[in-house]
């Protein structure tokens, strides 16, 4: 625990210190994707009440937020992050070591209900209102699972690792586990979306919330005359690049191994030279008093010797 909370501490006031903050970062959200904060008591009291049907997944809710939402006919699209209180460490004998670890929910509210059975993803997708092709496209999403129940279509996160490891591993980075921040979770979104657009039922179907911005290519083209070089030297040119673009990344993915690895290390290297200190002291006050009090009996005890004698 205490080697964790140096990396922890190291993390985010050295390496993190020049992030952009969580606000920052939740306006970014606001601004790309037409969404809005939701961060007020009664929309934090409204999700609750939604998500008490699907104890089951979440388990009991800890801290809630924050909320981001998106509001289109007939239909709510909730994005929140959330905190499960889950065993970190067992100890025999002592009280367990439990940590808040994180989880990223997306539920999808309807105005009218859709129809659709109660199902907490611990059985086969029930058919309807799904398909073989929505089941494979559920089976893909892999770091979630999902549940059905009333008004609500709900995705949430799991542990992928152990809590302690996975709340590590989060204050790290997000792209460590699904979440808000991470750069995987547009895509994820979108993935929600197509299976619940997918599902038999009256449900509105919802609007794209991912978009590939392909740009307008201004290419000039070459003349008759040499074509095939000059398709040749482009397709040069950008093997080139793409080659530089993925070896920088590979370099980039590398250092950053390396220097969390280093930073662990450290912290690892130096709780144990201060165990070892603390033991070498602990050891040489031990002899001290052991001397003394041998010293005391010796002292104690010549006095009735010379009585005796």
């Amino acid at each position: 625990m205490m080697i964790g909370g140096v990396i922890l501490a190291i993390d985010k006031f050295v390496v993190r210190k020049d992030e952009p903050s969580t606000q920052e970062q939740l306006s970014t959200l606001e601004g790309e994707l037409g969404l809005a904060q939701r961060n007020d008591d009664a929309s934090k009291s409204a999700l609750r009440d939604a998500l008490t049907a699907f104890e089951p997944l979440t388990g009991s809710i800890g801290e809630l937020g924050p909320i981001l939402t998106r509001d289109e006919d007939g239909a709510r699209l909730w994005l929140f992050e959330y905190t499960v209180r889950e065993l970190a460490l067992y100890r025999p004998g002592k009280t367990n070591l439990n940590i808040a670890a994180r989880h990223f929910g997306i539920l999808i509210a309807f105005e009218t209900a859709p129809g659709w059975p109660t199902w907490m993803g611990d059985s086969a997708p029930p058919r309807p209102p799904f398909t073989a092709p929505l089941v494979a496209r559920l089976a893909a999403m892999d770091d979630y699972r999902m549940g059905l129940a009333g008004l609500y279509a709900f995705f949430t996160s799991g542990l992928e690792t152990g809590s302690l490891a996975q709340a590590i591993n989060q204050s790290i980075s997000a792209e460590f586990h699904p979440g808000l921040f991470n750069s995987a979770m547009r895509l994820d979104v979108q993935r929600a979306l197509d299976i619940v657009n997918g599902l038999e039922g009256e449900q509105p179907r919802l609007a794209r919330f991912y978009k590939i911005d392909v740009p307008k290519l201004d290419i000039e083209l070459p003349s008759t005359e040499g074509i095939t070089r000059g398709m040749e030297e482009t397709r040069t040119t950008l093997q080139k690049e793409l080659d530089a673009l993925r070896a920088e990344r590979q370099t980039q993915s590398a250092r950053l191994r390396e220097e969390s690895a280093a930073r662990m290390n450290e912290a690892r290297v130096s709780m144990q030279e201060n165990l070892a200190a603390s033991r070498e002291e602990a050891r040489q006050r031990l002899e001290a008093i052991t001397e003394r009090a041998n010293q005391r009996r010796q002292e104690a005890a010549l006095p009735v010797e010379s009585a005796t004698d």
